[in-house]
């Protein structure tokens, strides 16, 4: 069952990231994995079903991984390099997942919406806690964290949209973070001491790890993600009055 459920999936995110979710129907997705229609709702219920699956185990690997990252690190400006460098990761190495998470999130609704704007907003309270305590202690010089915090999200959101390791820039995962991480100190004007921060001057782990990261902390959701999706589930009634929908993640 778990070789189907896996087949199923990966099925429905190319179909979901290649026609989008509302022109994929069922049937699409059966053909796709040579089962009938009715087989098919046996494995996955709904296709509302399957794409509310797909995003909670998405965004539940991400809280998992970016809360281990900013933890692990000391300072504003290492935990944002930090949250850089995963997210890019998260959308590079998996890039279906990512481009449905980003784009299809409006086609959820009631309770299933309501429960994924939830993790969606716990996510990006992260970053928007580290850019308070940033500006808090004088790290960063942000007229508008808000504005810091969407137009972060949105650069590293976009990867999953324009990354090939077969691209004309031949740039790795790794280098992109890199370079992401500077772009992010620079957003921020990152200072110690009157000098502007580098990404020299960051105490974090090399890019690599946080691939390895993003992939320990999606394999370990498939088991770790009905209890966790439950302790979130309480959320969900005040998510959609907690900040208005479309800031973000599409």
């Amino acid at each position: 069952m778990a070789n189907s459920d896996d087949r199923i999936t990966r099925a429905a995110l190319e179909l979901f990231a290649a026609k989008g979710f509302e022109a994929t129907g069922i049937r699409d997705i059966a053909e796709a994995v040579k089962l009938s229609s009715a087989a098919l709702y046996h494995y996955i219920g709904t296709k509302d079903d399957l794409l509310y699956k797909i995003m909670c185990d998405s965004l539940d690997a991400w809280i998992v991984g970016i809360n281990r990252a900013c933890d692990e690190v000391e300072g504003p400006h290492n935990k944002l390099a930090a949250f850089v460098r995963l997210h890019v990761m998260y959308e590079g190495h998996y890039q279906l997942r990512s481009v449905v998470v980003d784009s299809d999130l409006r086609s959820l609704k009631g309770r299933q919406r309501a429960h994924v704007i939830a993790l969606r907003d716990h996510y990006e309270d992260v970053l928007a806690a580290l850019l308070r305590a940033g500006v808090a202690d004088g790290t960063f010089d942000i007229p508008d964290p808000r504005i810091a915090r969407l137009a972060l999200l949105e650069m590293c959101n976009g990867v999953s949209r324009w990354y090939s390791p077969r691209g004309a820039s031949k740039l790795s995962l790794e280098q992109i973070a890199d370079h992401f991480s500077s772009l992010a100190l620079a957003l921020v004007r990152a200072r110690k001491n009157g000098r502007l921060l580098t990404i020299s001057d960051l105490d974090v782990p090399p890019s690599a790890y946080y691939l390895r990261l993003a992939i320990e902390t999606s394999e370990a959701v498939a088991t770790e993600a009905p209890s966790r999706n439950a302790s979130f589930a309480a959320l969900a009634d005040v998510a959609s009055g907690k900040r208005r929908f479309g800031d973000s993640f599409g």
